[in-house]
């Protein structure tokens, strides 16, 4: 299984995928419903505790995308300052 965007894939790697007869299959977006259980999901596996405000607010900025949450979780485990048992809430000064 390979996964990608179609704006990440080459003419190189199109010609690729194409050779190892590879099966296209289109993603459609999860609906918020969707989203919230993939957000419940990746942070358990992330050891992150995601607030419902914080919940909500993947849900609608991810436009269905479960990439965004990913990049947003791996962000905040890379980042030295934070730590696993943080509450992420939308806006940390509150």
């Amino acid at each position: 299984i390979a996964t990608s965007r179609l704006d990440e894939l080459t003419d190189e790697h199109l010609s690729w995928i194409q050779k190892e007869r590879f099966h296209e299959v289109e993603m459609t977006k999860l609906d918020a419903q969707q989203t919230g259980r993939f957000i419940d999901s990746a942070a358990g596996v992330y050891g992150l505790r995601i607030e419902d405000n914080a919940r909500n607010v993947f849900i609608q900025t991810s436009d269905g995308n479960p990439e965004l949450i990913l990049i947003a979780f791996r962000t905040l485990i890379g980042n030295p300052s934070f730590r696993k048992t943080t509450k992420v809430c939308p806006h940390p000064r509150e």
